[in-house]
């Protein structure tokens, strides 16, 4: 695929789709720096394609630049406000720097924009518990294991957050949920 790519690129070189499609090719391959330059002349070529931003976002941010991650995030849901994952994933970065207000706002808007989407409420769960928010994060938790029950760490730290607010059965069985997976 990246060869097919490279040759698309090279005869139309502002083809930002293509550009994107080798970025993903590079990422599946595990060649980060590659997919970085790919992503990158994806949103040169289109600076409104918000899922080039999003996972030029994504390689940048396993590669230790939030700074970078943040921006290109930012700007993944500045062109598509409706994109649930790219504001989970705003919230994730914004959560590894440590703006957890912030973090649990991004969480908010993924949640509210797919309310079905499990990963999102753990990720709110886990922003609320660290703003010692427990009965908000156990309550996030609880949702996320609704929604996927095979998501043990939902579980696991829903019979943390049901331990700690007193709730022993509750949490017994939270355990057990997470234990059987």
């Amino acid at each position: 695929a990246v060869e097919t790519f490279a040759r698309v690129t090279a005869l139309q070189p502002t083809y930002a789709t293509a550009w994107y499609n080798a970025g993903n090719a590079h990422f599946q391959l595990g060649s980060h720096a590659d997919a970085v330059k790919a992503f990158s002349r994806a949103v040169l070529s289109d600076n409104n394609y918000a899922h080039a931003h999003a996972n030029l976002a994504t390689v940048l941010q396993m590669q230790g630049d939030l700074e970078g991650a943040l921006t290109h995030h930012a700007e993944a849901i500045r062109i598509d406000p409706e994109f649930a994952d790219g504001w989970m994933n705003y919230g994730n970065v914004l959560q590894a720097v440590g703006h957890l207000d912030a973090a649990t706002k991004a969480y908010q808007a993924a949640t509210a924009l797919s309310p079905q989407h499990a990963t999102a409420y753990f990720n709110l769960g886990v922003a609320f518990a660290a703003r010692g928010q427990l009965t908000l994060a156990r309550d996030a938790y609880s949702t996320a294991a609704d929604l996927s029950p095979a998501l043990a760490p939902a579980w696991f730290n829903l019979g943390l957050m049901r331990h700690a607010l007193g709730e022993q059965s509750a949490a017994a069985y939270a355990f057990i949920q997470a234990a059987a997976l």
